[in-house]
């Protein structure tokens, strides 16, 4: 926040002089973003490694699964034999 003077009182009366004294309030709030412009190439880049990550963990799972159901197809058929 900062403060500087209008020179204009609550009537409405100008007094140029006290436009540059700081007899007068007026308030201000602001907010600040950042967002980092240049960085596209890193952020893409990264955004691909985690896409890959991600496809990676996808394959795993399938393989497991594809490796259960063998295991699960095996036992099957050992129980169906010994009877």
């Amino acid at each position: 926040m900062y403060g500087r003077g209008s020179g204009i009182d609550a009537i409405g009366n100008i007094n140029k002089s006290e436009g540059f004294n700081l007899t007068r309030n007026n308030m201000g709030v602001g907010i600040q973003l950042s967002f980092p412009l240049l960085q596209f190439h890193q952020l893409n880049a990264r955004k691909k490694q985690y896409e890959q990550l991600l496809k990676a963990d996808e394959y795993r799972v399938t393989q497991i699964e594809l490796d259960l159901n063998k295991q699960i197809d095996k036992r099957y058929s050992n129980t169906n034999r010994t009877w």
